[in-house]
């Protein structure tokens, strides 16, 4: 496939898992549950998902009644996540 769309990631066996997918040329999308950066310092899963540097972009959104709003971005070029 040349896309998987994943549903909540939150451990770090199921973040190696997409990796598999990733290291096979797929491009992914996920969640995590994170309200902004420091919330996904937290998250394992996410931190060795970035550290992979397999993530492009993380996305930020707030349900604000029935619709979703960005209210954040950020692009990883290499980067690692900071701890």
């Amino acid at each position: 496939p040349q896309v998987i769309a994943f549903d909540e990631i939150s451990t770090v066996e199921e973040a190696q898992s997409v990796l598999g997918g990733v290291f096979a040329g797929a491009d992914v999308i996920t969640t995590v549950h994170a309200g902004n950066i420091n919330d996904l310092k937290h998250r394992k899963a996410a931190v060795e998902l970035i550290s992979s540097n397999a993530v492009k972009n993380v996305v930020f959104i707030e349900k604000i009644g029935s619709k979703p709003k960005i209210i954040d971005v950020l692009e990883f070029k290499k980067q690692i996540l900071p701890c």
